[in-house]
């Protein structure tokens, strides 16, 4: 059994879209009316946590659950420019009363990958005022929220909302432009810079985070030249530029000219790292990565597990000098047993890290709940508890006991 230390979070994530229900103000609704994702699912009422996070929350308690990280929906508090929600607001609020009542710790996202509509149509974070517009929401839910919560975390996988939006193509608004996408990781920075200044004047004393998903990139083919420079290059694209940044308020290609950005570097006091798997950079096909096929199983989004690539990862991540919190890291499958193996494993390089001298808070496994995964649909199941999608009944799954009690007893116990 592997020992947790006592100041190690142990804890569940999740995000508003995908389990609140009927989101209907924002650009993914929108999107997903069109058709436009896989097997045309929709959202729907998704996990109907906006109205039932009360019994959700107080089975977190009952499964020994510790810490929780939720988003907060724009759309909700905003849905039309200008015109906020207090009663959104207000329920917002109420979800981390009831966290702190049930011995729950919450960390709240602020923005997911989701926009309101009204904004979306004006050119979504291309929008001359979309910085500014975000750092009103900020401002008015930060007020609204108040200072009881463990971190506020400006953005999550900006880069990865900035490649499969306006790279790939294949989220809202589906453009495909080197340049947007550039852009929009530029404008990723300079809203969580103002973000966190706001977060900091209105809810001093509060943590500030940043959400980075990261991603080991590897050559397709090990022996050929061309893949392993497209390999390196792809992370430079998705890993290393960003975090150059962040370690030296300087921003290189391709967020800028190496122009500065001041007060980046102090903008974070707890870095919020999401790590799912690794891709293959394949030259000779370089339209997209392929995600790495490397074990013998592979989850339910063909995705293989490479819990080495995390502990690279939260290494590199070290050079910002900040404490680190595993934010993201599940598997989408329905054997259970192999869920609660790839807890451990992954849990484990953790603690390796740590032990490496990586200051490694905790981690969050997604998710709490099965949820809608944006582009997929509902064929992918990370939850510790599924739910029936005719009476919403929940169904913990044997890890999510299994977690809690590993939780309780502070160590990884045996599985089963």
């Amino acid at each position: 059994m592997t020992r947790l230390p006592d100041d190690f979070v142990l804890g569940v994530s999740s995000s508003g879209h995908q389990i609140e229900g009927e989101n209907d103000h924002s650009d993914w609704w929108a999107f997903e009316q069109r058709g436009l994702v896989a097997g045309g699912d929709r959202s729907g009422r998704a996990a109907d946590w906006w109205n039932r996070y009360r019994d959700d929350v107080a089975l977190m308690q009952q499964l020994g659950v510790r810490a929780h990280r939720f988003g907060v929906e724009w759309s909700r508090v905003e849905p039309a420019a200008g015109h906020f929600d207090d009663a959104a607001l207000d329920r917002y609020a109420d979800m981390v009363t009831v966290h702190r009542a049930a011995g729950i710790v919450p960390y709240i996202a602020l923005s997911h990958f989701t926009i309101p509509q009204w904004i979306a149509e004006r050119g979504g974070w291309l929008a001359p005022d979309f910085v500014e517009r975000l750092i009103g929401y900020t401002e008015r839910t930060v007020r609204r929220i108040g200072r009881d919560v463990a971190c506020y975390f400006t953005l999550n996988e900006p880069l990865t909302l900035a490649s499969m939006a306006y790279y790939f193509g294949l989220w809202p608004p589906q453009h495909r432009s080197l340049s947007e996408y550039c852009r929009v990781q530029r404008r990723t920075l300079e809203a969580h810079l103002g973000m966190a200044r706001v977060i900091r004047s209105v809810a001093p004393g509060v943590p500030v985070g940043l959400i980075k998903a990261w991603s080991r990139f590897l050559p397709y083919r090990r022996w050929f030249a061309g893949d392993q420079a497209y390999a390196a290059l792809t992370d430079w694209l998705f890993n290393g530029a960003y975090l150059s940044a962040l370690c030296s308020e300087r921003l290189p290609p391709p967020l800028g000219h190496w122009e500065r950005l001041p007060g980046l570097r102090d903008s974070i006091d707890l870095y919020g790292l999401n790590y799912y798997l690794a891709f293959y950079g394949d030259s000779l096909h370089p339209s997209f990565p392929h995600p790495s096929t490397t074990g013998d199983r592979l989850n339910q989004l063909g995705w293989g597990e490479h819990p080495q690539g995390l502990l690279i990862a939260l290494r590199r991540a070290r050079r910002l000098g900040k404490p680190i919190l595993i934010t993201e890291n599940g598997l989408a499958t329905d054997d259970d047993a192999y869920r609660g193996e790839f807890i451990r494993r992954h849990v484990e390089v953790a603690l390796q890290a740590r032990g490496d001298g990586v200051d490694v808070r905790g981690y969050l496994y997604w998710s709490f709940l099965d949820n809608f995964e944006w582009a997929e649909g509902w064929r992918a199941n990370f939850g510790l508890c599924g739910f029936d999608h005719t009476t919403l009944a929940r169904q913990p799954r044997p890890s999510a006991y299994w977690f809690g009690r590993s939780s309780a007893a502070r160590e990884l116990l045996r599985y089963g």
